[in-house]
């Protein structure tokens, strides 16, 4: 996913701050904070105080290999809804924004772009892996807000999925004889803020 965006994802991680939204049990954010070239900071965050408390014990059964590449990983409660009021007291911004399948709903064009006015520091990436196939409510609309703040970029590409190994492919490289078991289109959409946004839309 991050090679995909940036072309070499040591150079795009290395001495960044990263924020994965809407992390579930936040398997992406442990997966980042365990490579290489792990970035100086990880969160995740999710609306459910019981997901973020799986990701901490997630964490502390790979603590180990984790601190080694990343020392600075921990989770915490978002509400987008309260993005859409200012903020008391100074908010931490990050360098790159992560988030899968996580806009679904209409109201995502207001709550989760004002979740990224807040937390993505200008020049920032916020990087959303979305299944085209589902066409979730609010995705036009939301992309519509992402144009209005900054460039954004879609590469669609297969995801090729067998047993115990998956792995991705741009769609012109993909071929039909060579499909192991299973074949799951994504797209990958990369926003990058600009640095002067327009204000969120009422």
């Amino acid at each position: 996913m991050l090679e995909m965006a940036s072309g070499d994802a040591a150079l795009f991680l290395g001495n960044q701050d990263v924020l994965e939204l809407g992390s579930g049990i936040g398997l992406p954010s442990l997966v980042i904070a365990s490579l290489p070239s792990a970035p100086r900071r990880v969160e995740a965050s999710d609306l459910s105080s019981t997901l973020t408390s799986q990701f901490e014990r997630n964490l502390k059964r790979n603590e180990k290999a984790i601190r080694q590449m990343c020392g600075c990983v921990h989770s915490r409660v978002i509400n987008w809804d309260e993005c859409l009021s200012p903020l008391r007291g100074d908010v931490e911004g990050v360098d790159i924004i992560l988030g899968a399948d996580i806009v679904y709903n209409p109201a995502h064009a207001k709550t989760l772009i004002a979740a990224l006015e807040t937390y993505l520091n200008p020049g920032g990436k916020f990087i959303l892996m979305n299944p085209p196939e589902k066409k979730r409510k609010g995705l036009d609309a939301f992309l519509q807000e992402l144009h209005k703040r900054g460039v954004v970029t879609v590469v669609s590409f297969k995801l090729l999925e067998s047993h115990f190994r998956c792995w991705s492919l741009p769609l012109h490289q993909s071929n039909a004889g060579e499909i192991p078991s299973t074949i799951h289109n994504m797209d990958l959409i990369i926003f990058t803020k600009a640095f002067l946004c327009l204000p969120s839309s009422s």
